[in-house]
């Protein structure tokens, strides 16, 4: 049932986003959260180059997509970017409501890198940083109770 439910998260966002902002504001299921206008996005392949420590899915090949959104003023700065990393049937980064931060666009409001700097512990989600031009990505995550974190090196395709 689970990965049903991953393939369909997964199936529904590439659908919204092939949809435009009009279909996509409208079936933005959470009242609660701010409804994003989706603009250019980027989707590459990340490839598995390294890694240190458990990481939380098994696939080496991972599909990224980040998407342009508009811009949210926050407490803590500016949120104009939605990343998604699922490698496998496992959605690593950007599942429900999570994924947004300020990302760096080109003058064509193309993604151009993508920087969460936060684990979970402080924001919910592992920090991920992407930087298309160089073709790369880090994820991250420490978990300090337990002492273990993880580290993958992508390399973008």
């Amino acid at each position: 049932m689970e990965r049903v439910q991953r393939w369909l998260a997964v199936t529904v966002t590439m659908v919204l986003m092939a949809s435009g902002p009009l279909v996509a504001t409208r079936l933005f299921a959470d009242k609660t959260a701010p409804r994003p206008s989706f603009g250019l996005h980027e989707r590459r392949w990340a490839v598995l180059m390294s890694s240190d420590g458990a990481l939380p899915f098994k696939s080496t090949t991972c599909l990224l997509d980040i998407v342009a959104v508009s811009t949210w003023p926050t407490a803590s700065g500016r949120l104009n970017c939605h990343a998604t990393l699922v490698c496998g049937d496992t959605t690593v980064f950007g599942g429900g409501n999570s994924g947004y931060e300020d990302c760096r666009l080109s003058t064509g409001d193309r993604p151009v890198s993508f920087e969460d700097r936060h684990v979970t512990l402080r924001d919910g989600d592992p920090a991920f940083e992407v930087d298309l031009a160089r073709k790369t990505a880090v994820l991250h995550d420490d978990e300090p109770r337990s002492g273990q974190g993880y580290t993958a090196h992508f390399a973008l395709e």
